[in-house]
This record gives structure tokens, C-alpha cells and sequence, in this order.
């Protein structure tokens, strides 16, 4: 009678591999519905921006920060709530540029984004109403052309929105390859998973900026 003999290191890796498989993954984030405690700032600090990088011609680059408890606060005068932020620096360039910023569509959240362009002392040039932001594809975006004061780019949260919810359809197709008698067809199962999700004081955003020239 012949025996298998297994070598322990392979038995321990083999058992390591079969847990990992199984293991269960993380559950996804959750909506945040308070604002950080603070204390915040009273501006915003514009001394260590995300700095954007200008792509190549027809090509975009992208940046992406996620906002949390541990980001920096600030006091917004105009509401009188505490908001996460994020600012990125807006590249010098002699070519068009398209800048999209983008809170990607979370399992259960989305960053209640809220944009404003800052010259190079902080102070707002432009700031966003809520009918430039569109949901498209799987995220919730506002595109702009940078313009020439326009130094930096600051996104924190509109508090009106957080706790607000949002449905999607989301859509997923597999093939496979079946045998009819006649020849090999291709099978298509589809199916729509409806998605609830809310927006949310914590989330993910992402600066995508596109050289159109």
C-alpha cells in the first residue's frame, strides 16, 4: 500500500488558503450623519493642498482622498456645521483642462460633496450650487474648466443632503459557452440589484483632470 506523504510547510499553507478563502469580508462603510465634533478651523488651511498633476495630451490623471473623522474640520460661517474637507492644487498649464470631481457610489453612502475654487490666498472665486452635480455612471460629480485665478480646488460636505437617500439599478451580465446540437451559442444571465444608499458626512472623492488639447 503506497502513502501521501504531505510536508507540514505545505499543510499549514494549504489550511492558510482555504481560511483566507473563507473568510468573511469586511461589511461596508456606513453613512455618517453627524458632523465631526471639532474643534475646526475658522478657514481653511491651503498649506498642504493634494497636488494634481497635468496629464498628457487627450489623457486624464486622478487623485483620490478619503474623507474621515480624522480629516481636517472646518467651522463653515455660512451654515454654522462643522464640515470634513479635502483641498487639491490646481496645476499651471498653457492647455485646456477639464477637471471632474467625483464621490464614487458606496455600497451604502455617498460623500455629500460640496465644491468650491480657491485662489492662491484661499479665497473662494466660485462655489457650486447643487444643480451642477449630476449622478452619472457610478458616481456623483460636478465637472468644471478650471480658470486662471483659480488656484486650488476645495471639497468639503453640503450638510442639506446628509441623510438624504438615493436609488440605483445596478446591472450585471455573465456568458457561458452551452452546446445545442447544432454548434456552441452563448447564453447571456443578467440580473438588476436595486440599491439604496444615503449621503453621507464621510466618504471617498476623486479629482480626475483631463487634458482635452
Amino acid at each position: 500500500m503506497s502513502r501521501a506523504i504531505v510536508k507540514p510547510g505545505l499543510a499549514v499553507l494549504a489550511l492558510a488558503s482555504f481560511a483566507s478563502a473563507c473568510a468573511t469580508p469586511p461589511p461596508p462603510p456606513v453613512a455618517v450623519m453627524t458632523p465631526p465634533a471639532g474643534p475646526c478651523d475658522e478657514r481653511m488651511g491651503i498649506e498642504a493642498p493634494l497636488p494634481l498633476e497635468v496629464p498628457d495630451s487627450n489623457r486624464a490623471s486622478v487623485m483620490v482622498s478619503d474623507i474621515t473623522a480624522e480629516t481636517a474640520c472646518w467651522a463653515n460661517p455660512e451654515t454654522g456645521i462643522n464640515t470634513p474637507y479635502v483641498i487639491a492644487r490646481l496645476p499651471q498649464s498653457e492647455t485646456q483642462l477639464l477637471l471632474t470631481v467625483i464621490a464614487p457610489l458606496d455600497r451604502l453612502r455617498t460623500l455629500a460633496t460640496d465644491v468650491r475654487t480657491l485662489d492662491a490666498d484661499g479665497q473662494v472665486v466660485r462655489h457650486f450650487e447643487r444643480d451642477r452635480f449630476v449622478t452619472l455612471g457610478d458616481g456623483y460629480s460636478l465637472q468644471l474648466t478650471p480658470r486662471a485665478e483659480e488656484a486650488m480646488v476645495a471639497v468639503s460636505v453640503d450638510p442639506e443632503l446628509v441623510g438624504l437617500t438615493h436609488e440605483s439599478i445596478e446591472m450585471g451580465i455573465t456568458t457561458s459557452q452551452v452546446y445545442t446540437g447544432y454548434g456552441t451559442a452563448t447564453m447571456y444571465h443578467g440580473h438588476d440589484l436595486q440599491t439604496e444608499r444615503s449621503y453621507s458626512f464621510e466618504g471617498r472623492v476623486v479629482f480626475r483632470l483631463l487634458n482635452v488639447e
